[in-house]
């Protein structure tokens, strides 16, 4: 009878364990470990080059009192400024469940500025620089805080918003 007993209490507890182990625990998918969690688990991809510039994003909690972080795409092309993405992961590692876990969003591409990438939004600006410089006959292109600019010779290069007195087309 007590062996029953024993049984049946710890069939009620295991889902319990399980549960307390889950709380606060970003994963959300994959499999997870009551004391230790370390996986990969793709998310996106298009194709896997050489010389790839890797970044990351993460949110984590701990102790299920805090949890902080910003794991986005976003965050994660921006950290290192890349432009084209080719892969995207996710990485989970947890120790004791609640007690500390963390995600990252891991992205894989380069942060090369090719012409198929570069939409010109106005031909033929010319661009008065805060120094007084005159960027004359450029293709721009306005991006978050910066301007990508396109010569006539076909270069590209990068300027801050905050650099540019004024634009003329």
């Amino acid at each position: 009878m007590k062996s029953i007993k024993l049984l049946l209490f710890t069939l009620f507890l295991l889902p319990i364990i399980n549960c307390f182990a889950l709380i606060g625990n970003p994963n959300g998918y994959g499999p997870t470990g009551l004391i230790f969690t370390k996986t990969k688990i793709g998310v996106s991809g298009t194709e896997i080059k050489d010389n790839m510039i890797r970044s990351e994003a993460c949110t984590g909690t701990y102790i299920l009192i805090l949890t902080t972080g910003e794991g986005t795409i976003e965050e994660a092309a921006r950290k290192k400024n890349i432009r084209k993405i080719y892969l995207v992961e996710n990485e989970m590692f947890g120790i004791l469940g609640p007690l500390f876990s963390q995600m990252c969003t891991v992205v894989y591409g380069s942060n090369e500025i090719t012409n198929s990438q570069f939409i010109p939004e106005y031909k033929n600006a010319t661009i008065v620089l805060k120094t007084g410089q005159k960027l004359e006959n450029v293709q721009y292109q306005k991006l978050d805080d910066f301007y990508k600019i396109k010569t006539q010779s076909g270069d590209f290069f990068e300027i801050a918003s905050n650099q540019i007195l004024n634009i003329e087309i």
